[in-house]
């Protein structure tokens, strides 16, 4: 009970904050950079939804207790892509409204993507025992070195 109860606040806080930065953007000088931004991540949301459509697909960090492990599309190359199209998507909507109230929200964000994140592959490791495999495998979020 207590992990559902965690993971619902992380998914409220997450949906919550991405809600506020969404209606919060408007047309700015810097309009195509911030489309560029929007349509790599949603691209790659879409494309990671379609591949994991047949994994019991959840918000939830909390796996299903009936999910297969996913390692096709997007995710060959990182683990978590939905969460990656978030993060390509912050950017853009700062580009398109910036204040320090809205890049101070994309912190906190940021900071509860990780959090789940990391939660969530404590789960997985435990629930899928080839996943410490994968993990070796697979980059987290970016797919190349940045440095």
């Amino acid at each position: 009970m207590k992990k559902k109860v965690i993971a619902s606040l992380l998914v409220l806080l997450q949906f919550t904050l991405l809600g506020i930065l969404v209606a919060g953007t408007s047309n700015a000088e810097h309009v195509l950079v911030a489309f560029l931004f929007f349509l790599f991540s949603v691209a790659l949301g879409i494309m990671s939804i379609f591949v994991m459509k047949n994994s019991k697909l959840r918000v939830s960090p909390v796996p299903h207790s009936q999910a297969n492990l996913v390692t096709d599309g997007p995710y060959r190359l990182i683990r978590h892509p939905m969460y990656t199209a978030i993060l390509l998507a912050l950017p853009g909507m700062l580009l398109m409204h910036f204040t320090y109230c809205r890049l101070t929200m994309s912190f906190f964000l940021i900071i509860i993507l990780l959090v789940k994140l990391h939660w969530e592959e404590r789960m997985l490791v435990d629930k899928f025992p080839e996943y410490r495999y994968y993990q070796e495998q697979t980059k987290k979020l970016i797919p190349f070195e940045l440095c």
